[in-house]
């Protein structure tokens, strides 16, 4: 049988995931059923192909190796019908012998099954979650990447992905789907609509705090601040400069945690009591992300955990300053 994960997601989701999958054509065929499973070439599934052929079935459960056989040195079908087939039946029975005629089973070896989805027959994560994403989102989704980082907690990916995808409950995606609002305008700055990229990134209120982050981090400040999207980031096209593949994750990872530091907080000005409103607005959340951004990557990446005293002056050099201080550690 295919892999029990992509039974499960195709039940719950009920999405065609058949079609990425096949058993291996040189098997005895004794595992793998005739009728129900799509083993065909063109991975298609026979009682569906030919409906009429399977209402003339007397077996419904029956096996390629109960159906398919070799008489004289010749394949050929074995069938059991209920009735005699004519009319198009007959036409489909002719199909479907054109279709399964090269079939050769063998006697040793047990079925296989194989992902269609990537080059080497294994199912993967990576090709699995492509396969979804391109049967659940609309064409113009499918192209807004968004990488998914092992140091940050699941809940804050999961954030991040709807953020990319425009899909939280911001004022203007509210009011666009009816929720009756006093106002659309953003809670922080009360100067423009709650749109997705405003909220996060263009209120003047988070450009302050994205300010800080660039400096932390001693990024190239670009003439027009702030002059990248929430795309950008998810997609990891926003790197420093000089630095390995390791050291720009853990980048992403402190912007993952500023955007859900800043949809958090926003979260509270609106729901806090009219009283403390402007306490909650006048928070500075800088020190939080520094704090909250190297627990969450140091419990995942325990290489930070000895250089909790760099993190601030110099986050950029931490990798450095880990070999260093390891290396030392081993002399």
């Amino acid at each position: 049988m295919p892999n029990t994960s992509c039974l499960i997601v195709t039940k719950v989701l009920r999405l065609n995931l058949y079609k990425y999958v096949r058993a291996h054509r040189t098997s005895k065929g004794s595992g793998t059923s005739f009728w129900a499973d799509p083993w065909c070439p063109n991975g298609s599934i026979l009682k569906d192909l030919y409906p009429r052929l399977f209402a003339l079935e007397t077996q419904k459960d029956c096996k390629v190796s109960d159906r398919w056989k070799c008489s004289s040195g010749t394949w050929g079908g074995n069938w059991s019908w209920r009735l005699p087939p004519r009319g198009r039946a007959i036409d489909d029975l002719l199909s479907l012998e054109c279709l399964i005629g090269s079939l050769v089973l063998v006697s040793d070896g047990d079925d296989k099954w194989v992902w269609m989805g990537d080059a080497s027959g294994s199912l993967k994560v990576k090709t699995l979650s492509k396969s979804l994403q391109n049967l659940l989102l609309a064409n113009d989704l499918i192209d807004k990447h968004c990488l998914w980082n092992s140091w940050i907690p699941r809940k804050v990916n999961v954030c991040i992905w709807r953020a990319s995808l425009d899909w939280l409950p911001t004022r203007i995606n509210l009011s666009h789907r009816g929720v009756g609002l006093p106002s659309a305008i953003c809670p922080l700055c009360s100067n423009a609509p709650e749109e997705i990229d405003h909220c996060i990134i263009r209120c003047p209120r988070a450009i302050a705090i994205w300010r800080k982050v660039w400096s932390w981090w001693n990024l190239s400040t670009p003439v027009v601040f702030p002059s990248f999207s929430i795309q950008d980031i998810t997609a990891g096209r926003i790197k420093a400069q000089g630095c390995n593949s390791r050291t720009n994750k853990i980048l992403q990872g402190v912007f993952y945690c500023t955007i859900w530091s800043i949809w958090n907080w926003r979260n509270r000005i609106v729901n806090a009591e009219s009283t403390h409103v402007d306490s909650v607005m006048e928070e500075d959340i800088f020190p939080s992300i520094q704090r909250v951004s190297k627990i969450w990557i140091s419990a995942r990446f325990k290489s930070l955990e000895a250089n909790w005293s760099c993190w601030i002056p110099r986050p950029f050099d931490i990798l450095l300053i880990c070999n260093v201080f390891f290396v030392c550690l081993s002399s």
